[in-house]
């Protein structure tokens, strides 16, 4: 395992240093935190002591705040990586990750020189959800937006659906999640196969996190319990510090929960899922690898891809950090690298697709905008 990067966090007061750090430890074991300052002078001085890997900043600070302190920072250490992170002492509260139309949302995103506030925030425009429901019903193109470098990676041409309909639909995110998958399951219309969802989450937020998601949107979203069987029109997302597994009983398909050993330092892990759904579902699987950072995944989309399935990543350019979504794209596992506000409308289009048994071509880059 390569070293951990190390982190510079900085916020108001020591209360939110103890919480930015304690759950970017949990949710990140990629990243271990050398010291927690307040913004200011104590910051920049800490940062020419630390000479971090990164700097991850409290992200409900004020806009001013944070461009004299990148400002002051980056004199320091030009080109520094820096990332804006919400604090998630109550991450579900309205006035810290809105999601309803209208609001403006603060996101964690890694920011590049020279600072621009307009990066770290835009309005939620959420997709029209008769528009997604009727893909169901209509035989209507997947959107594939052209990504500025995305030839680089391998994509595995568009060909014909094998092995029948996608009966299954799992999903692995983390850094930037709870915002991210607020912008794609409510969106999603019932009569979809059942979603599993891996999250790198403290276990007392999962919970909230389901809850919070199934209040907006159509499709129940369930904190999984052990032995559930599976049903259609169903989201469950894996509890904090459980891996989830499916396994199969008969004619059914049941959850399972376990706390064997962390993998990739992660429980759950997306691995752990990817891997018992290519079991289960085989060709008939959809993966979907959102932000997050490491290779949470690879491995899964590696099982997947060589039981037939399918696998999208999102793009780097909408992902808070792109390495579980890049690390697939470069071993050349993805079917499309799609932007964030068009995965809904994909993974409709997909199934629609895979039940009719012709996956229809991607659209031109000038029909995508």
């Amino acid at each position: 395992m390569s070293d951990p990067k190390i982190a510079l966090v900085v916020a108001e007061s020591a209360q939110l240093r103890q919480e930015l750090a304690a759950s970017l430890e949990h949710e990140e074991p990629h990243i271990e935190v050398g010291a927690t300052v307040p913004a200011g002078p104590l910051a920049v001085r800490k940062l020419e002591q630390l000479q971090p890997d990164l700097v991850v900043i409290q992200g409900n600070l004020a806009g001013d705040v944070v461009r004299e302190l990148i400002s002051e920072l980056r004199a320091e250490s030009p080109g520094i990586p820096v990332m804006l992170r919400m604090p998630s002492i109550n991450p579900f509260h309205p006035q810290q990750t809105p999601v309803n139309e209208g609001f403006e949302r603060r996101i964690t995103k890694r920011l590049h020189p020279p600072f621009d506030e307009q990066a770290t925030t835009r309005k939620v425009k959420p997709l029209s959800l008769p528009s997604v429901a009727e893909a169901l019903e209509e035989d209507s193109e997947p959107v594939s937006a052209a990504q500025p470098g995305a030839s680089e990676f391998a994509r595995r041409p568009p060909t014909l659906v094998k092995g029948g309909p996608i009966d299954a639909i799992v999903i692995g995110i983390s850094t930037g999640g709870p915002p991210a998958l607020a912008e794609v399951l409510p969106q999603l219309p019932p009569g979809l196969p059942p979603i599993f969802v891996v999250q790198h989450m403290p276990a007392q937020f999962t919970s909230q996190l389901a809850i919070r998601l199934s209040q907006q949107g159509q499709v129940p979203v369930i904190e999984a319990t052990t032995q559930t069987p599976v049903r259609p029109s169903h989201c469950w997302i894996a509890p904090g510090d459980y891996h989830m597994t499916l396994r199969r009983e008969s004619t059914s398909v049941l959850i399972d929960l376990n706390q064997d050993p962390p993998v990739h330092s992660s429980r759950p892990s997306v691995d752990v899922l990817f891997k018992s759904a290519a079991d289960i579902y085989g060709s008939h699987l959809l993966a979907v690898v959102m932000t997050g950072m490491g290779c949470d995944g690879l491995e899964g989309c590696e099982a997947i891809r060589a039981k037939g399935g399918h696998v999208l990543v999102q793009d780097e350019e909408s992902s808070v950090v792109w390495g579980m979504p890049g690390s697939v794209a470069r071993a050349g596992l993805a079917d499309e690298i799609i932007p964030l506000d068009l995965i809904a409308s994909t993974i409709v289009c997909r199934v629609q697709s895979s039940r009719q048994k012709i996956l229809t071509k991607p659209v031109s880059e000038e029909s995508s905008r």
